[in-house]
This record gives structure tokens, sequence and C-alpha cells, in this order.
């Protein structure tokens, strides 16, 4: 008999996470990364990047690449919140307050309703509520609704997803506390800026003072805003 592969089966039926988050490598007793996976989690150095219109400034904490995209696989699609949110929230945090940014409330990107349903939970949501804690700010969750399913993002080229967004949303169910507030966006993965800035005009549209946005990953090939690009449709 094999010893040391019943014992690595005993170990993995007994310990199932104790696995490096990112390559599968088994880890001593600890739920992370191993450390050739967190030297390769490297941050953006930038620490503000500059915003698509209309937003006054913009902070996000690593590239979607490598390991970071494979963690943000993991907490967006097979509910493994742990890591992402005890590691990257402080962070992030962290990221808000050397920018300086004069927010007073956060509101989270809100979720395609059926990939929200099939997933069984809104991991932005989860992201806003514990970034929130880490500021010591109020949340809104219901400020802003999707206004239907429609093709997503990740599904159209970068021109479509500025026109797409556009029309996608709207004012959600509790708005209130949006007036006259500097609102923190936030999200777990900005690529075009397309949703963030179509966001943005309709927080704008229901009195927000000012909106910044921060994002745990950031995809490095941005396509900018079409020219004609009229903003968020703003009936809400």
């Amino acid at each position: 008999m094999d010893f040391s592969r019943l014992g690595a089966a005993v170990n993995d039926a007994l310990f199932p996470q104790l696995r490096c988050l990112s390559c599968g490598r088994r880890l001593p007793l600890r739920l992370g990364l191993c450390s050739s996976c967190e030297l390769k989690l490297v941050p953006l150095y930038a620490l503000q990047l500059i915003p698509p219109k209309p937003l006054s400034g913009e902070v996000c904490l690593y590239p979607y690449e490598g390991v970071a995209k494979e963690l943000i696989g993991r907490f967006k699609f097979r509910g493994q919140f742990d890591l992402p949110l005890r590691r990257m929230v402080p962070a992030l945090a962290a990221r808000v307050q050397e920018a300086g940014f004069p927010v007073e409330l956060l509101v989270p990107v809100p979720s395609n309703l059926p990939r929200l349903h099939a997933r069984g939970y809104d991991q932005v949501w989860l992201l806003c509520r514990a970034l929130g804690r880490q500021l010591g700010l109020p949340t809104c969750r219901f400020a802003l609704r999707r206004r239907w399913a429609g093709r997503h993002q990740t599904e159209l080229s970068a021109e479509a997803r500025w026109r797409n967004a556009a029309v996608q949303y709207g004012r959600g169910l509790r708005t209130a506390p949006v007036l006259g507030k500097r609102v923190l966006l936030v999200d777990d993965v900005t690529t075009t800026g397309a949703t963030a800035s179509a966001c943005a005009a309709v927080l704008l549209a229901l009195g927000a003072e000012e909106v910044y946005l921060c994002c745990l990953t950031k995809t490095l090939d941005n396509a900018p805003a079409p020219a004609a690009w009229p903003g968020a449709n703003h009936s809400l």
C-alpha cells in the first residue's frame, strides 16, 4: 500500500481547502495563496487612474490577469469569498483613502438578475458592504437598477459595450440617500468603463454631488468611449 498517497487522500478529504486558490499547490495548514502565486499578485501602481466621464476619480487594486483574475473568478462564480474579501478589501480601502476621495456613501454596480439568481448571491454587494465596513461609511444597495438583462457586456465589442450600458441602468428603489452625496461606486471588475460611466451618469441625475469609482481589478486594454457617446439615458 502506498501510504504517502493514502495520507494525501485523507488530508484532501479532511482539509480540501488547504490548497493554493490559484495554482492548487498544497498548503501547510492555511488558506490562501502559495508563496509563488503571492509574488505574482502585483498591484496596479498608479494610485489614481484616468477615469472615464462623468466619474471624478478612479482607483483599482490589481490588473485583471493571472492570479488576480483567478481569485476574482472564484469570488464571482464559485462562491469562494474568504480570501478576496479578507485580503483585498483592506487593501482596496487603503487605496481609496490614499487617493483622498471625499466620499460619503458607497453604491454597488447592480448585477444582471438572471445571473444573480443562478449564482445565488451578489458578489458586488458583498464587496461593497465589506468595503463600507472597512471605511466606516454607509452603503445604499438599491440606488441603481439594471433595467433588463440584455446581452452581457463580456459578449460585446468595446464600442457596443458603451451603447449597451447607456440604456441598461436606471433609478433604483432607494435613491434618497444619494441626494447631495459624494458617492463611491463599487465594482469587482472594470473593462471599458462603460458600465461605471453609465451608473455614474444615473447617480448624478439623481442628485449625487460627485461619483468616484473603485474596483478590485481592471483590464489594461480599455477602449475609450466613442466620440458620439451621449452618456446614460436619463429617463430614469
